[in-house]
């Protein structure tokens, strides 16, 4: 099992399960919101989108903001358009709510901190890295996407010292170059990694694709059956090909 971004609910709910159930599992740690330094822009989405839904009246303060910015548009449409290279915008706007996104890091901790991902480690569970700041990876361009796992790496190892260094890839390993996994390799700056895409297999060596068991319009039980329909197909697929 793998557990990605290094949330507190994973330290303080997930972990505990799993060692009395006697489960092992890897925790991939987002290093820029190690010890709740920064938070995720998808957070903030969900921030701003909560604080207009609980005080509609700003609202219209937001959007005579975005007027000024020469922005027509419904404030809560442009907040969930926002992506991660937009992400900086989202602090603009914060300020012009007077939403403090330090304040909900330093009083709701929604990250793990390094004493607890520590703790995980001595108990067993594998240490791995989800990049920086959990930039969609495969939209960043060559140089940044070897810099994001490159530096989160060694922050992991300099913290942690997993024994086996471990990646997966945020948002999923699509529209990587061909050559992507070949310059790793040069670089000797993984052992093995974790995408997203279980359902189309993998052919690269040390590349594991994972399957979502928190789909939200699934059931865990109907994720699973889906899965095996996937791979009973794939094999009789392969069986089929001539040799």
């Amino acid at each position: 099992m793998t557990f990605d971004d290094g949330l507190r609910e994973q330290y303080e709910f997930v972990a505990p399960i799993l060692l009395k159930e006697g489960v092992s599992a890897v925790f991939f740690i987002t290093t820029d919101f190690l010890d709740n330094r920064k938070l995720f822009y998808r957070m903030k989405i969900s921030l701003l989108l909560n604080h207009l839904h609980q005080h509609p009246e700003e609202s219209g303060r937001l959007e005579a903001y975005l007027e000024e910015q020469g922005i027509i548009q419904s404030a809560e449409d442009f907040i969930r358009q926002t992506g991660y290279p937009e992400r900086r915008r989202l602090d603009a706007m914060a300020e012009a709510l007077n939403l403090s996104f330090d304040d909900f890091l330093l009083q709701k901790k929604p990250f793990m901190t390094s004493v607890q991902i520590a703790e995980l480690a001595r108990n067993g569970f594998l240490i791995g890295t989800h990049g920086m700041d959990h930039a969609p990876f495969g939209d960043l361009d060559p140089a940044d996407q070897i810099g994001q796992l490159s530096m989160s790496m060694a922050i992991i190892m300099a913290n942690f010292q997993p024994k086996i260094r471990t990646f997966a890839f945020p948002f999923g390993e699509h529209n990587l170059r061909q050559d992507f996994f070949k310059i790793v390799a040069e670089k000797d700056l993984m052992d093995l990694s974790f995408g997203n895409d279980a359902l189309i297999g993998n052919t690269i060596k040390n590349h594991f694709p994972r399957f979502f068991m928190d789909h939200p319009a699934i059931s865990p039980e109907e994720a699973v059956r889906r899965l095996h329909i996937h791979q009973f197909r794939a094999m009789l697929q392969h069986r089929s090909l001539p040799k």
